[in-house]
């Protein structure tokens, strides 16, 4: 019996010390420039990697300032998870000229993983985030090697899902192909090329500026003339009195979402992705039920 408890107790402790020497001695810290890149990176890294969002939910990328604590995350960061093109270009630079922290200068970046007609934010297409989560399952292998296999399977694992919940989505949505669809700004574009309609009803010229009262007008009478039913997208950032105008006088169901995955509240990126479904599949029934204005 001794030599038995013995024997446990060598095989358990031998076990102990396998688990041990697997986990990192300190957890790769990745930072990332907005909540759906927070969202795939804490998908990937799960329990090995410690991940910062830099904006807050429900920031507005455009109007961004850069903030004192942020320079403090990049301080101390193994890598910069960003989208790169116009959605950081005011606020991101300021941030890594006063970080004295070499790791984020060459950050992974997700334009450079994508086609070049990806849009302004390319996330809103969920075909984005399975590469990305394999680059990223590739860069915290190298700097957690002993959790290369996990971080693989993590990523894996999340395409797999994604692939799943898409033909679900799809079949949702597939209505929307014949609506008339107004979107506040080309942010929406991936997200409606993903759902396979191919609007050009976008109400402001470029992300972050307002349209003219002419704009508006025109907006307006080309949602009336189109077919119904008819929906407006608006982030919850934008203003909102411009989304109310054409609900009320376009006849439309005006759908206001946030960009991106509500990281504060635990929401991943299959969870921000599962609700602007459900939105614009519910808006888009309500439409239906509605007679022709």
């Amino acid at each position: 019996m001794v030599c038995c408890a013995r024997g446990l107790m060598a095989a358990w402790l031998a076990a102990w010390l396998g688990t041990a020497a697997a986990a990192p001695a300190r957890k790769p810290v990745v930072v990332a420039t907005v909540s759906d890149l927070g969202a795939i990176a804490r998908a990937v890294g799960a329990e090995r990697a410690v991940v910062h969002v830099l904006l807050p939910d429900g920031q507005d990328p455009l109007r961004a300032t850069p903030q004192p604590e942020q320079v403090l995350l990049l301080d101390r960061a193994d890598l910069l998870l960003r989208v790169g093109g116009l959605l950081e270009q005011s606020w991101l630079p300021p941030l890594l000229a006063a970080t004295r922290n070499a790791a984020v200068r060459e950050a992974l970046e997700v334009r450079r993983l994508l086609p070049e007609e990806a849009g302004y934010y390319p996330l809103a297409d969920p075909r984005a985030a399975p590469p990305v989560a394999r680059a990223l399952a590739e860069a915290l292998g190298g700097l957690d090697p002993a959790g290369a296999a996990g971080y693989q399977r993590a990523a894996a694992a999340l395409e797999a899902e994604l692939a799943r919940r898409q033909r679900a989505w799809r079949l949702q949505l597939a209505p929307l192909r014949m609506s008339q669809v107004v979107a506040h700004d080309v942010s929406f574009a991936p997200f409606l090329a993903w759902a396979g309609v191919r609007s050009d009803v976008v109400l402001a010229p470029r992300p972050g500026e307002l349209p003219s009262a002419l704009r508006m007008l025109q907006v307006l009478r080309t949602l009336r003339a189109g077919p119904a039913p008819r929906l407006v997208l608006q982030h919850d950032y934008d203003p909102p009195q411009l989304g109310r105008l054409l609900r009320d006088r376009g006849g439309a169901q005006l759908v206001v979402v946030p960009l991106g995955a509500r990281t504060a509240r635990g929401e991943g990126y299959l969870e921000g992705m599962e609700r602007l479904v459900q939105a614009v599949a519910g808006a888009l029934a309500a439409a239906q039920k509605e007679p022709r204005r």
